[in-house]
C-alpha cells in the first residue's frame, strides 16, 4: 500500500471535514467512503487511523466516526491543511499573523541573548537579497530571502521546539508573502522593518529587538 495513496485520502478527509460534511452526522461506512474518497477500503482504513490517532476523529461506541472541531486536533501540520483547505485566504493570512505575533516575537527575544556572529552574518545576507531582489522586482527570491531570515531567527533562538512548531505552517506562510511582496510598496517596508529588527539585535537590548519584530508584524497585517 502506497503511503502517498493514504496521504491523498487524508487530505480528501480533511477537505471534507473542513467543509463542514461531517459536522452533523457520522462518517459513512466503510465501503461506501472509500468510493466516495475513490481509494481502497485498505488505504482509507489507514488514512482513518491516520486521523483518529491525530485528534481528528473519535470513535463513539454504538454510533460511529465523528470528526472533532479543529480547536481539538492534535496535529499542527493537520491544522494547517485545514487552513489551506478552508478556502479563505484572508481569514487564514490573518491567523498565520496572530501566531506569528505570539511565536515569532519570543523567538526573537531569546535569539537576541542566544546568537553568534554567523547568525547576524546570515541575517544581514538575507536582508541583502531582499534590496537586491526588490531592485529586480524578482518576488521569488525576495520571499525566499525574507522566510530564511525569519528560519535563522527560529533555528537560534536556542529553543528547538520553537522550529518544529512552526514548520508546518512554513508553505502557507509562502502563500501570503507571494501574495504581499508581490507589492513593491509593501517590499520597501519590509525592507525597512528586517533592517530595524538586524540593528536591534546587534546593538540593542532584548525588548528592542522584541519590539522590532513586533512593529514588523504589525506591519504585515496592515499590508493584508
Amino acid at each position: 500500500m502506497s503511503a502517498t495513496r493514504v496521504d491523498e485520502a487524508v487530505e480528501r478527509l480533511v477537505a471534507r471535514i473542513v467543509a463542514g460534511e461531517f459536522d452533523e452526522r457520522p462518517l459513512p461506512r466503510e465501503q461506501d467512503l472509500a468510493q466516495e474518497v475513490q481509494v481502497s477500503r485498505l488505504t482509507l482504513r489507514e488514512a482513518v487511523k491516520v486521523l483518529k490517532t491525530k485528534g481528528v476523529l473519535r470513535v463513539e461506541q454504538g454510533r460511529g466516526t465523528f470528526a472533532n472541531p479543529v480547536s481539538r486536533w492534535d496535529s499542527v501540520d493537520l491544522v494547517a491543511r485545514a487552513a489551506g483547505a478552508s478556502g479563505d485566504g484572508r481569514r487564514t493570512a490573518e491567523q498565520l499573523v496572530e501566531v506569528r505575533r505570539f511565536i515569532e516575537t519570543a523567538a526573537t527575544g531569546l535569539f537576541s541573548a542566544a546568537h553568534g556572529p554567523d547568525d547576524l552574518t546570515g541575517l544581514r545576507r538575507c536582508v541583502e537579497r531582499m534590496r537586491r531582489a526588490d531592485a529586480e522586482a524578482d518576488v521569488a527570491e525576495f520571499v525566499e530571502a525574507d522566510l530564511e531570515f525569519h528560519q535563522i531567527i527560529l533555528d537560534g533562538c536556542g529553543n528547538p521546539f520553537v522550529g518544529v512548531l512552526f514548520r508546518p505552517i512554513d508553505d502557507l506562510l509562502r502563500a501570503a508573502r507571494w501574495e504581499t511582496s508581490s507589492k513593491p510598496r509593501v517590499r520597501t517596508r519590509a525592507i525597512a522593518k528586517h533592517e530595524q529588527i538586524l540593528a536591534a539585535l546587534s546593538s540593542g537590548t532584548r525588548e528592542q529587538a522584541e519590539a522590532a519584530m513586533l512593529a514588523h508584524i504589525e506591519q504585515t497585517r496592515e499590508d493584508l
